[in-house]
């Protein structure tokens, strides 16, 4: 009871904090568009080269340690057989997540060159890397992509897919929407980003949450390579250097999901088939017993088993199992 008091606190004292500065009003989009071409880097490609790989996850992290990651890494190898996870690292998080040499095959870091720009926000610049991977490696099929230090498994997440062209995305709590969402940070991203025409639609609809996203190559190729354009169009490095102080980190980072929620209502969404699945849970505002069940330390939902449970850590109740793991 006592948790959920502060939660509510914490949420009540940010939504006060919601700042009136945009990054840039000058680079604004009406729509999202897909590019008509995406440049790709060489050396980026090189270094994310996975001969073989047809069923491939992707995390990406920076100055994080082993702790951190674990319960990504351990709970992929216990939830299913198939496929490949990889951890995106920046300079020296190699060092730190040396543990995940001893995973095996089926677990990797690969580490990014030099050339990419480490003190960009991982948040952002994950998605050029993501889209980097799937040109790097044409056997890979299935893909998924999200956080790493909040994200387990609970089954095989790579069977939550249909087809080349179908996309699976994780939806928030349904008591809110894009505009009601209580930290105001989705209703500020949109806003920002893209204007009032646009937010009138998005704003009506229920957040899906940017952490967790799966697909078939056709349409993660479209989601990643647009996601990873609109980010670098919007908010290139010059804007977020000169960020205004009066917005806050978890204002500036979140920007990604905004864009994410543009996207879903834009051409893109009826070029693919694209599913909001609870099976890709996203444990932020969502309550146990109305909207979740534990069983044997499982979420489910609807009688489900969830394939990926993502933000476990905000779930009041401590989160499935699988979050406790550890590799054996």
């Amino acid at each position: 009871m006592l948790r959920r008091v502060r939660l509510l606190a914490v949420a009540a004292a940010v939504a006060a904090a919601v700042p009136r500065d945009c990054p840039s009003k000058h680079l604004r989009h009406d729509a999202v568009e897909r590019p008509a071409t995406f440049a790709l880097d060489a050396r980026l490609v090189d270094a994310l080269r996975a001969p073989g790989v047809a069923l491939a996850w992707l995390g990406a992290v920076q100055g994080v340690r082993w702790r951190k990651v674990r319960p990504f890494a351990c709970s992929f190898l216990a939830a299913t057989s198939k496929g490949s996870l990889f951890v995106l690292v920046w300079n020296r998080t190699a060092t730190d997540l040396a543990e995940i040499a001893g995973l095996g095959e089926r677990v990797r870091a690969l580490r990014l060159p030099p050339s990419e720009d480490a003190s960009a926000l991982v948040q952002h610049a994950r998605y050029r890397a993501y889209a980097h991977f799937l040109a790097a490696n044409p056997d890979v099929k299935t893909l998924g992509v999200s956080d790493a230090t909040d994200v387990v498994f609970q089954r095989d997440p790579f069977a939550l897919v249909r087809d080349p062209r179908h996309l699976v995305v994780s939806d928030e709590s349904a008591r809110y929407t894009v505009a009601s969402e209580p930290s105001g940070g989705n209703r500020y991203w949109v806003q920002c980003l893209y204007g009032p025409p646009l937010f009138r639609v998005v704003g009506a609809r229920r957040v899906s949450c940017s952490g967790a996203t799966a697909g078939g190559r056709d349409a993660m190729r479209a989601y990643l390579e647009t996601m990873a354009s609109e980010l670098a169009a919007l908010l290139p490095p010059r804007v977020m250097h000169d960020m205004p102080r009066s917005i806050p980190f978890n204002f500036y980072r979140g920007f990604d999901q905004g864009v994410h929620n543009a996207l879903l209502e834009s051409a893109f969404a009826l070029a693919y088939n694209v599913t909001r699945s609870d099976l890709l849970f996203t444990g932020n505002g969502q309550r146990l017993g109305s909207d979740y069940e534990l069983r044997d330390g499982a979420v489910f939902v609807k009688g489900a088993a969830a394939a990926v449970v993502h933000q476990w850590n905000r779930m009041l109740d401590g989160g499935p199992a699988a979050a406790r793991r550890r590799c054996r």
